[in-house]
């Protein structure tokens, strides 16, 4: 297999670049180059060795930029003042060596892991590539973040272009959302609605098409896609569905393509957020801005300032369309009792669905704080649970704080799951028998029936802000240097 070698220098540039652009002090500028080689082959050095059969360079090149991605927030603390920059990180981080090592071994064995799933199916591929089998695999790229050892999305091209995207885990909770929005697709417009895209379940893990985005034509398009989204938004509110952000939905034309739905039959949960919770806002599809960052995380927002729509536009014509495939989707729904009872409704009901403890951008913001503050080692496990200490208003989350810990040293992000009816959640292979103290994951009649219908001027296209993550919850000591900006997923 002809694969792509890996350049060290090459893998830090893109860093460096954004370090420079965030720090313009001369003493940081005269260290820049050093600091690039000197962490390019810290990292590289290990990543080359992570396999001891062949393999594609391109996990190496993966591996060794999901590493160096982990360095930089030490560039700063390494940098100032130092003539040694591996130095530096050490004194920086104490545990880095070690930390590093174990976070090898943990790419490691998910890189053979796919390489396995991949040439188990291999044979299987072609119904999702238009019929052509996949090529040599030249690039594996990461695609959200890493869950359960370091487990991750990862779409896979070959020496074509061609692309298919590999999901560690069953897409059961997914493909049950997509019998729901099956049912509605006559109400949509010219009768197609939003599906996810063709999918091969494995039952440990899946493979899907890979969906582009692209431009949309017209203004007439423009509404077929609001309406669309409208139809969507109707589903995933009547399926107490939450976490359908950007990287979670492709636009591309008029049609709105869902390709993670795994947040679905979401628990009841305390904490000051609770009504919006409950509202469509949880749905993460509306426009809303995260309050660290300031940034629409949501799919419209960012294709909305790409249309650059003037305000009345939004008012009367793209809000209305959004407000018309909801009604349409909604009353569907409830006349036709989709997910109260049938085939959705028994094939929802047995997925494990993913249980959202606390949002995703509360563990983004920890994970980059456990590096800039050194705490990288096995033995710092009890002191990132001590920072996860839920508040008064959040007890629900106080027996899931060992095991938030342990992944989050490791360098993941906590996964937990559930099944409808059951206040139990599974990490990984634990099960937390009862943790669900504010309520069980609910039956999806039990969702559909307590999903409101929304008021018309819940349903506006101007981004609202989001609850600012409880960094009480969530929160180590920063260094007194800066922290370049973290991207949530």
């Amino acid at each position: 297999m002809q694969t792509p070698t890996l350049d060290p220098a090459a893998l830090a540039v893109q860093d460096a670049d954004e370090l420079t652009l965030r720090v313009c002090e001369e003493p940081l500028r005269r260290v820049r180059r050093s600091w690039r080689d000197a962490a390019a082959a810290h990292v590289a050095h290990g990543a080359r060795a992570i396999h001891d059969r062949a393999t594609p360079d391109a996990l190496t090149i993966t591996a060794a930029a999901e590493l160096q991605g982990r360095l930089r927030p030490l560039a700063l603390a390494a940098l100032a003042g130092r003539d040694d920059p591996v130095r530096g990180l050490r004194l920086a981080a104490p545990s880095l060596d070690a930390h590093l090592a174990r976070r090898l071994g943990i790419l490691r064995a998910a890189g053979d892991e796919l390489l396995d799933r991949l040439a188990r199916d291999e044979a299987l591929l072609p119904v999702l590539t238009g019929g052509t089998p996949l090529g040599p695999v030249v690039a594996v790229d990461g695609a959200g973040d890493p869950h359960a050892a370091g487990r991750r999305t990862s779409v896979l091209r070959d020496d074509a272009g061609t692309g298919v995207v590999l999901k560690p885990r069953s897409l059961g909770p997914d493909l049950a959302i997509d019998l729901v929005l099956a049912s509605v697709e006559p109400v949509a417009p010219g009768g197609a609605g939003p599906r996810l895209p063709p999918t091969i379940d494995r039952g440990t893990h899946a493979w899907q098409r890979l969906v582009a985005a692209g431009p949309c034509p017209d203004g007439d398009a423009e509404v077929r896609l609001l309406e669309r989204a409208g139809v969507l938004l109707a589903v995933l509110h009547a399926t107490r569905s939450g976490d359908v952000h950007a990287d979670n939905v492709v636009l591309t034309a008029d049609h709105v393509v869902p390709i993670d739905l795994e947040c679905a039959l979401q628990p009841t949960v305390g904490g000051p957020d609770a009504d919006r919770r409950r509202g469509v806002e949880r749905t993460g599809l509306l426009p809303h801005l995260d309050p660290v960052h300031g940034r629409d995380l949501s799919p419209l927002g960012p294709w909305l300032a790409d249309r650059d729509a003037a305000p009345e536009r939004v008012r009367d014509v793209l809000e209305p369309a959004l407000l018309r495939g909801f009604d349409a989707a909604w009353e569907h729904l409830v006349a036709a009792r989709t997910v109260v009872d049938g085939p959705a409704a028994e094939a929802l009901a047995a997925a494990p669905v993913r249980v959202v403890a606390r949002p995703t951008m509360a563990y983004d913001l920890l994970l980059a704080e456990i590096v800039t503050s050194g705490a990288l080692g096995a033995d710092d496990a009890p002191a990132v649970r001590a920072r996860l200490r839920p508040s008064g208003d959040r007890p629900d989350l106080a027996p899931l704080a060992r095991h938030e810990a342990d992944d989050l040293v490791a360098g993941d992000v906590p996964l937990f799951t559930g099944r409808a009816g059951s206040t139990d959640l599974r990490h990984g292979t634990a099960l937390l028998s009862g943790v669900l103290r504010a309520g069980a994951v609910p039956s999806p009649a039990e969702a559909a029936r307590s999903a409101d219908r929304p008021r018309p001027d819940e349903l506006r296209l101007v981004p609202r802000t989001s609850p600012s993550p409880d960094r009480r919850a969530a929160t180590m000591v920063r260094p007194p240097t800066p922290t370049p900006e973290r991207r949530t997923s």
